[in-house]
């Protein structure tokens, strides 16, 4: 139960924001996480178990990567595309 990706940025990473919805759109989750490694590199998240998935169904997920807040307002960051998974 766990999410990995890569990123390459000239930038430090302040924190992520992973969000995991159904396939129909309903939130599953949306949590803050703070990088492994603060300008590029592989990144995991490991899936909670308090997060309930159910067998056999499809989500799909992306990162937020929020960088350099300036008095609660983001000045830089993008967002990854969604990807899809089925848990099994």
């Amino acid at each position: 139960r766990e999410i990995s990706w890569w990123y390459n940025y000239n930038m430090e990473m302040e924190n992520y924001t992973i969000t995991i919805l159904s396939n129909t759109n309903i939130l599953i989750t949306r949590q803050n996480v703070t990088p492994m490694n603060y300008t590029g590199g592989r990144e995991i998240w490991i899936i909670p178990d308090t997060i309930q998935l159910y067998p056999d169904n499809n989500y799909k997920w992306r990162i937020d990567t929020n960088a350099h807040f300036n008095q609660e307002y983001e000045s830089s960051g993008s967002e990854s595309e969604w990807g899809h998974f089925r848990y099994n």
